[in-house]
């Protein structure tokens, strides 16, 4: 579960965050009356430690840590075809504050995410279990420096990608007043754009209220599912990121990628395909040259591959996950496997925003900021 989470996280987040805001406020039926209806105001307080996933820095991730979070949460209303198909989940904004237990060395943490609340059943008015997802940008304090913190390799950037993985259980306690209990982890990474980067992630237990604001209701109109899909369509994605290499502070290049996509929907929830992908990435260049093997021309940095892709749809945002393989690669230190963690924004029927972190196993390449034509 770590590797998953490290480095393979979208490391993003201003987008995603403008993404989120259009499907947990925007994306409402179109009668609600006031701003306030369906809302939900929760205080959660964090106990935790650092998972010590490496270990040069087992000797930084002593002691516990502890902190808060605040979340403003929308109680989808059914008025929405993926309201119904995920169980009327709740998506909003959190804001989270965590004490890293080595002040010193590591400091502080906060961030602002969107999260999204998904019941693993039907909601019940009593009780429920969600998995919780939050993707935003994250401030970390203390940062690696060559001469006054060398001993902080998770992070060499104040400001990084956050993600948070969550189980939930919610007990109603009150009329509009639930106490939750969950455990999960909260990442913080800067995708390799600088190093070292091996990733903060604070395993936690929390405790904490949820306050249902008045009118929390969900839509009892039904809406017709799909139950078949048209052939495939086509898709051209461009998009470009850059990455830096050891050693800390080395640095940084230029990468691109080309991809041609064949998509089709094979349910309400899903987008599967295969892509063409063109990679040119300065770095490997500068890999080739530093071990010495035969390099003829720049387009020896040129890499190719086939990938297979799956879209998990939530209105007009996809969750981006998949596996590819390389076709064309001069340098192969990488390995043959790569994948993708991201997400995808229509911006209309025929253009899409991108942003996918492109990895090699647990090792993150780089961030794929793009935009893309449905042919």
């Amino acid at each position: 579960m770590i590797k998953f989470i490290k480095e393979r996280i979208v490391f993003l987040f201003i987008l995603f965050t403008f993404f989120g805001t259009t499907c947990a406020f925007a994306d409402q039926s179109s009668d609600s009356s006031s701003f306030w209806n369906n809302k939900i105001v929760s205080l959660r307080f964090h106990y935790g430690f650092i998972v010590a996933q490496h270990y040069e820095i087992q000797n930084v991730v002593t002691g516990h840590t502890r902190g808060f979070e605040i979340d403003f949460m929308n109680q989808t209303d059914g008025s929405k075809l993926w309201h119904d198909l995920y169980h009327y989940p709740q998506a909003g904004f959190e804001f989270i504050y965590l004490d890293l237990a080595n002040p010193s060395v590591l400091g502080d943490a906060a961030g602002l995410l969107y999260i999204i609340n998904f019941p693993l059943s039907y909601r019940s008015d009593n009780f429920r279990i969600s998995f919780r997802l939050g993707t935003g940008l994250g401030w970390v304090t203390n940062k690696f420096d060559r001469i006054e913190n060398h001993q902080n390799l998770l992070i060499s950037s104040h400001i990084n990608a956050a993600i948070q993985l969550d189980f939930e259980s919610r007990i109603k306690i009150a009329k509009s007043l639930y106490t939750n209990f969950d455990i999960g982890i909260t990442h913080f990474s800067n995708g390799s754009f600088k190093t070292p980067n091996l990733g903060i992630n604070n395993a936690s237990a929390s405790i904490g209220l949820n306050y249902y604001l008045p009118e929390n209701k969900i839509s009892t109109h039904t809406i017709n599912i799909p139950t078949s899909y048209k052939k495939y369509h086509f898709e051209i994605l461009l998009a470009a990121g850059s990455d830096q290499r050891d050693p800390p502070g080395g640095n940084s290049f230029f990468a691109s990628t080309l991809s041609f996509t064949a998509l089709k929907q094979t349910s309400p929830k899903a987008l599967n395909g295969i892509s063409l992908d063109v990679f040119y990435d300065l770095s490997v260049k500068s890999r080739i040259l530093t071990d010495s093997i035969p390099f003829h021309s720049n387009f020896d940095a040129i890499r190719s591959g086939i990938y297979f892709d799956h879209e998990q749809l939530l209105g007009r945002t996809s969750i981006v996950v998949g596996l590819g393989t390389y076709i064309i690669d001069h340098y192969k230190k990488d390995g043959n496997i790569y994948d993708r963690f991201g997400f995808k924004f229509r911006l209309s029927e025929n253009i899409f925003a991108n942003v996918t972190l492109k990895a090699h196993y647990a090792k993150a390449d780089f961030v794929e900021w793009g935009i893309g034509v449905k042919i």
